[in-house]
């Protein structure tokens, strides 16, 4: 039995495709077929990613963030750092600029520390993969590193080296890379850097500096003027940073990362690569970066910074940021949260700050209720309800080629797509003809090509896919219902809005708390949230169901108000709290 790593289609090695064996050879990942469709190409053997049921038990094991590695490690960064720049900063000032890619590295590797631990159960004879010598495992920033280690194959195949070789793998036989092959990827030349900027004016903003927030622009400016501060326009802006010299200066800082070696195999894998991953806009271009944010229109030394994204890939405004040792940093919540057993990207946005603003709920003293914090229009038209022929809009998602998911609430070790792709063929299918004539689909597209779309193209000719990079509440009132496949933003912000809609729920794709669980079950009831797909197909397929009814229904509307209390409060029966909430 052999097992191959990447794509021989992608990379051209017809005689691999020839020599594999649809009995005994495997895999690695759904990411190593043609067009990543394992429903084409189901007789290929996937080893992870290519269950349409997820029947094995082993792939329903709960992925858990090493929260422990993380600080490990943050510490070796810190005093590295500042032995690097000749510094004597706390913890907290390094932790702000480099946590959004501590975790989100941590988290990728884990992921495929735990594959390659699967891969030592079977009985592997050899493994076939490429040649990534060549490969450059740095990454150019946080935004860098997020988007390679979801979707660059050729990267991901250069961490898979790395484990196999750390954990003693004999039998390997590596693959020339084809030329031109994901250039987009592995092109280091240039860090990207993207920021906000004002004019001259914003200098005297000394009160609030509100930077890239998500709130109504009617509410953001009123704030402002009744607090003396000037609202003004951002522009963006985008700057690149030459990568010259890479050689000379990662070896500069192989010299000066420090760490000790543990028992704990996982951690010293870690300590071993970040050398090399490890952006140089933290390292030698560092002062550039500082330069950058000293020399914009923003305020010198705010006392209240609001923001609902800076912390995440703003490298010019984190670096701003942990500059103003006694500003305080307001996180306001922009998505689905609250309601996961574990969310990694929202624990350490709760820990950069000093406070966090929810759309209702509470679970500690950081956490302060407001309400969903999302640009709603003024649109207030509707469909007739009463209509029997009913627009559906179907928003559907595409999940990372390569398994990450924990920043959304996602914790499971693997991908998701081929399982997820099933169960939306499953939905589709149970819909009448008629009404899958009047199905329009919105998908939110992370690479090409998508598997979803391929797949229900193919077997449902008749349904239209929506080009637009408007969200779904912004296009939502040009619908009779909205069906939402995943627990995400979405589902919230009709909810919201009270606009009708249902949410297609699955325990496999998410990974819910208690108090959530008491909800899905109040919502079953209401018929607005789904876990069985029979029950959704003929709730939909009933002729009879009356729209208007049954979502201005006393009940429904009662269960809905009480949800939205906790999980999806409006902005406009919640805006006097606004004020109080950023003051007390």
């Amino acid at each position: 039995m052999k097992i191959i790593t990447f794509n021989p289609w992608v990379n051209s090695n017809k005689k691999i495709i020839k020599n594999f064996s649809k009995k005994k050879d495997l895999f690695l990942g759904d990411w190593c077929l043609k067009n990543f469709d394992t429903f084409e190409y189901e007789k290929f053997k996937v080893l992870v990613g290519g269950d349409k049921n997820i029947k094995d038990n082993y792939n329903l094991r709960k992925f858990i963030f090493s929260y422990s590695s993380y600080n490990k490690i943050l510490k070796n960064l810190c005093k590295s750092l500042n032995l690097f720049h000749n510094k004597k900063e706390e913890d907290n000032y390094w932790e702000f600029i480099i946590s959004t890619w501590l975790w989100v590295y941590i988290d990728a590797l884990q992921k495929r520390w735990n594959i390659v631990l699967r891969i030592k159960k079977k009985k592997i004879k050899k493994i076939i993969t490429l040649d990534t010598r060549s490969v450059n495992l740095a990454t150019t920033s946080s935004t860098d590193l997020k988007i390679i280690s979801l979707n660059s194959i050729l990267w991901n195949i250069k961490v898979f080296n790395r484990i196999f070789k750390f954990q003693g793998f004999k039998k390997i036989e590596k693959i020339n890379i084809k030329r031109g092959f994901e250039k987009s990827y592995i092109n280091k030349k240039f860090a990207r850097l993207k920021f906000l900027n004002f004019n001259n004016l914003n200098k005297v903003n000394n009160e609030f500096f509100l930077y890239n927030l998500a709130i109504p622009k009617k509410l953001r400016i009123k704030f402002l003027l009744k607090n003396l501060q000037i609202p003004l326009k951002t522009k963006i802006e985008k700057k690149n940073i030459f990568l010259p010299n890479e050689k000379k200066s990662r070896e500069i800082w192989k010299k000066t990362y420090k760490y000790k070696k543990s028992s704990n195999k996982f951690e010293n894998f870690l300590n071993a690569s970040i050398p090399d991953a490890f952006p140089r806009i933290y390292l030698d271009k560092f002062k550039q970066v500082e330069s950058i944010s000293k020399n914009l229109n923003w305020p010198k030394k705010p006392k209240k910074i609001l923001s609902s994204y800076a912390h995440f890939d703003d490298e010019v405004f984190k670096n701003y940021k942990s500059n103003l040792k006694n500003t305080k940093y307001y996180i306001f919540q922009h998505g689905a949260a609250g309601m996961y057993n574990e969310h990694v990207s929202q624990f350490f946005e709760e820990k950069l700050s000093d406070r966090y603003f929810t759309w209702g709920w509470k679970n500690n003293n950081k956490t302060f209720p407001l309400f969903v914090t999302s640009s709603f229009n003024n649109n207030k038209k509707s469909l007739n309800l009463s209509s029997k022929k009913i627009k559906i809009l179907l928003s559907i998602y595409q999940f990372p080629l390569f398994p990450q998911r924990s920043s959304y609430g996602y914790t499971k070790d693997l991908s998701r797509n081929t399982f997820y792709t099933n169960y939306l063929i499953s939905f589709l299918a149970g819909l009448n003809k008629d009404l899958i004539k009047n199905v329009f689909i919105k998908c939110q597209y992370l690479y090409k090509p998508c598997l979803q779309e391929a797949q229900i193209k193919k077997n449902f000719k008749k349904i239209k896919f929506i080009s637009t990079l408007k969200k779904s509440h912004q296009i939502s009132q040009d619908f009779h219902l909205t069906v939402e496949t995943f627990l995400s933003t979405g589902f919230f912000e009709s909810m919201t809005l009270n606009r009708p809609v249902i949410l297609l729920f699955n325990k496999n794709l998410t990974n819910i708390n208690k108090r959530f669980l008491f909800w899905v079950k109040k919502l079953k009831k209401d018929k607005i949230c789904f876990e069985s797909l029979k029950e959704a197909n003929q709730f939909l397929n009933n002729k009879s169901v009356n729209l208007k009814k049954w979502w201005f229904g006393k009940n429904l509307q009662k269960t809905r108000i009480d949800f939205c209390k906790l999980y999806a409060r409006n902005p406009l029966e919640y805006e006097n709290t606004f004020e109080k909430k950023i003051f007390n």
